[in-house]
């Protein structure tokens, strides 16, 4: 059984030392090797108990990764300074239950099913689990496979018609191969056999890279440029953000924004939250609020610019009848609260666009299913900075357009940018440039960031929209529509950045489409499903 688990652990490793920031990316396509083969081992043995014997190889395999690959959500600080260890320990540990499970259910199917159509289970089931991360009030899509090839654009440019999970499923059809590959060498011994199939699986690896390579080099990016600028203010979240006066961090803006606007700037952009530092804006009164207004003086400046900024706007109700169904009851208080992570364009015109975040972080800004948990735990939150009131999300997501230029782009906050699928619908309202609003000094100068940067690259490839990265420490970036990194300002530098970036308006298929893979994958799933079930119910009879 040591043997066993050593094994499952090197699946671990593996696939945590292949994420992006570690990026030994090769091992992505062999790290489910050995964990595979401790499940083979573990159903063929006549075990009392081999199937907890599989969930418990496959938690101690998931749970290393976990643990290593986001090894920085520690660095997260409570109220009191210091370091929520109960956060990073609880994501890991719900999460990798829930892949550990997925195998326990490979190996029931795989029972029924036999071993080929077993494995098409587990694809399925697995693909499945990554659409779910997307979709839930626990959604955690951090650790989807196809996110691991990130820092590696020049292989994954058909992700532009299959998504992140084309990716995942490449990943995992590579890791099925040599595993088969080695459960038949086992028996046969033939070493002819081998080498064939090591080319085989060598040119599944080989070839689609070698088609994203043509498509990249061939690949011409479209539409008019437009100039931008970025703003990287470099304020402490923990302290500074909270300790100094509004109007201060208000003036910084301006003054950074002085150091690069020209006149034929067509964007600013701040980061997430960068106004007004402590406490929120009343969103009914966003017209009369005194930081905005300082912007919007200085904006009159520069009439052919528009400066969008990420900031936390808030809704009252006086009494439950007229509070929204989203809304709060301040404890100890008389009336409800709607809180929002926002982004506003502010502008020369006497409107104000804006749009709240939608894709919430669990924990932090949203309750998972409140309902059912909360009467349960009471306010025991899992806790990242967060509140008991939460944020209230939009229900759909909106595109702030130029005033004088008529574009369009995308206001993605921070969390937002690692869903394929729900930034699509932003492109499909028009928006020509991704502009991601982000604060990543939760996570100090650990991984946490340069994973989150990377993850932009995937929605700039899938959309073949130009990027314009605002964050608060770093790292604020242009991306271009191919998905490389073409200006950067480093972590923990104050500055700015201008760069001329390409409108696009065309779509692509994945765009259109969205994750067509998961849901052939939820469906050849329930109908594998459906029929081991069957199996076994007749078994029984």
């Amino acid at each position: 059984m040591t043997k066993f688990l050593l094994l499952a652990t090197c699946t671990g490793l593996a696939l945590g030392l292949a994420w992006p920031a570690g990026d030994q990316v090769g091992l992505l396509f062999i790290g489910f090797v050995p964990l595979l083969w401790v499940v083979e081992r573990l159903g063929e043995a006549p075990r009392k108990y081999s199937g907890l014997l599989v969930f418990v190889s496959a938690y101690l395999a998931f749970f290393s990764w976990n643990a290593i690959a986001i090894w920085w959500l520690h660095y997260v600080r409570d109220r009191d300074g210091s370091y929520m260890w109960e956060a990073y320990l609880l994501t890991v540990i719900c999460n990798s239950l829930f892949m550990a499970i997925l195998f326990r259910w490979y190996t029931w199917a795989k029972k029924r099913l036999g071993t080929g159509l077993g494995q098409l289970f587990l694809l399925c089931v697995w693909l499945s689990f990554e659409k779910l991360h997307f979709e839930w009030e626990f959604a955690w899509p951090w650790l989807n496979l196809g996110n691991g090839l990130a820092n590696h654009p020049q292989w994954i440019q058909w992700y532009e018609y299959t998504g992140s999970l084309g990716g995942s499923l490449w990943i995992w059809l590579v890791n099925l191969s040599f595993f088969n590959m080695l459960k038949r060498y086992q028996k046969t011994r033939n070493w002819d056999h081998l080498y064939k199939n090591l080319i085989l699986n060598t040119g599944m690896i080989l070839l689609p890279i070698l088609i994203s390579y043509l498509i990249y080099a061939n690949y011409n990016e479209k539409g008019p440029s437009f100039e931008f600028v970025i703003l990287q203010p470099n304020i402490d979240p923990y302290t500074a953000k909270y300790s100094t006066p509004p109007k201060v961090l208000t003036q910084q803006l301006l003054d950074l924004t002085e150091r690069s606007i020209t006149n034929t700037t067509a964007f600013v952009l701040a980061p997430e939250t960068a106004l007004p530092g402590k406490g929120a804006i009343l969103l009914q009164g966003l017209a009369e609020d005194s930081n905005v207004m300082m912007i919007k003086s200085y904006m009159k400046r520069y009439p052919e610019s528009a400066f969008i900024s990420g900031l936390e706007l808030f809704s009252v109700y006086l009494n439950k009848e007229t509070a929204s169904k989203t809304s709060s009851l301040i404890p100890g208080g008389q009336f409800w609260v709607d809180v929002f992570n926002s982004a506003v364009q502010i502008d020369t015109t006497d409107t104000f666009q804006y749009y709240h975040k939608s894709k919430l972080v669990p924990g932090v800004e949203i309750f998972p299913y409140k309902k059912i948990f909360r009467p349960l735990v009471g306010n025991l939150l899992f806790d990242l900075g967060g509140t008991v009131i939460g944020r209230t999300p939009q229900d759909e997501p909106s595109v702030l357009t130029h005033p004088g230029k008529k574009i369009k782009t995308a206001p993605v906050i921070c969390y937002e940018s690692v869903f394929g699928e729900y930034i699509s619908q932003f492109i499909q309202q028009g928006a020509q440039f991704i502009c991601i609003l982000t604060n990543d000094g939760w996570w100090g100068t650990s991984d946490g960031h340069k994973q989150h940067l990377a993850y932009a690259r995937l929605r700039a490839i899938e959309n073949r929209r130009a990027i314009a990265r605002a964050g608060n420490i770093g790292v604020s970036a242009f991306v271009n529509q191919r998905g490389d990194i073409i200006a950067s300002l480093p972590y923990g530098k104050e500055g700015t950045l201008r760069q001329s970036i390409r409108a696009n308006s065309e779509k692509t298929f994945y765009t259109l489409y969205g994750d067509v893979i998961a849901r052939i994958a939820l469906l050849l799933g329930g109908v594998l499903f459906a029929y081991a079930l069957a199996h076994q119910l007749m078994a029984k009879r």
